[in-house]
This record gives structure tokens, C-alpha cells and sequence, in this order.
């Protein structure tokens, strides 16, 4: 990866798919259908 990202982006880029990863997987346990989402209308 090293070619692709320097040392600061490899930095931000961690805790990011990080975060996604829990955020998934907090959706797969609670068993959240994808696409099922309807945004509030203002």
C-alpha cells in the first residue's frame, strides 16, 4: 500500500474503515435490511 498512500493518509484511512467495519457489523446484528433506509421528508 505504501506506493498508494503516504503515512498521513494511511493514518486517516485506518480509523476509517474501522469505524465502517463496526458500523456494519452493528447493522448485521441488528439485522438491518440494506436499502430499507427512508430519509425523513422536511
Amino acid at each position: 500500500m505504501q506506493p498508494h498512500f503516504s503515512e498521513r493518509e494511511l493514518a486517516d484511512l485506518t480509523p476509517a474503515v474501522a469505524i465502517i467495519n463496526a458500523w456494519n457489523r452493528i447493522a448485521i446484528s441488528a439485522r438491518i435490511v440494506p436499502g430499507t433506509y427512508k430519509a425523513a421528508s422536511t
